[in-house]
């Protein structure tokens, strides 16, 4: 079993590239994320793919993130979400169902759908 988990980070400067996650998640994507995370499955994400993003993030006035307000499909109820985000995927770790990280191919389709959208978002590098 992988001791990482990999995920693409889109963060509100425009900046997008695939980062190796460590178990627990919840631990090691809150510093990416700025706090406690909450898991998201918007609408504008296929499953099994899906979002994380900081609980709190519109309470501490953090800066909208425009791709994943996008996924989120914002421009139809008007809930922005803010901070960087992290796509990954629903999956089975030990068993269980679980966030689990994507495939170098996944991560690649991901990143390629991230780039083509019309927010100015560049592709980073890649980040232990």
């Amino acid at each position: 079993m992988a001791d990482t988990a990999r995920g693409v980070v889109v963060t509100t400067d425009g900046r997008a590239y695939v980062k190796e996650f460590g178990y627990p998640l919840h631990r090691s994507c809150e510093s990416t994320l700025g706090g406690w995370i909450e898991t998201v499955y918007p609408r504008g994400l296929v499953r099994p793919y899906m979002m994380l993003v900081n609980e709190e993030g519109l309470l501490h006035g953090l800066p909208k993130n425009l791709v994943g307000s996008y996924f989120y499909q914002t421009h139809i109820h008007g809930h922005p979400i803010a901070d960087n985000i992290i796509l990954m995927k629903l999956g089975y770790r030990n068993g269980e169902r679980d966030i689990v990280g994507l495939e170098e191919d996944e991560a690649e389709k991901l990143m390629d759908m991230v780039l083509k959208l019309p927010f100015g978002i560049v592709r980073g590098e890649e980040r232990a």
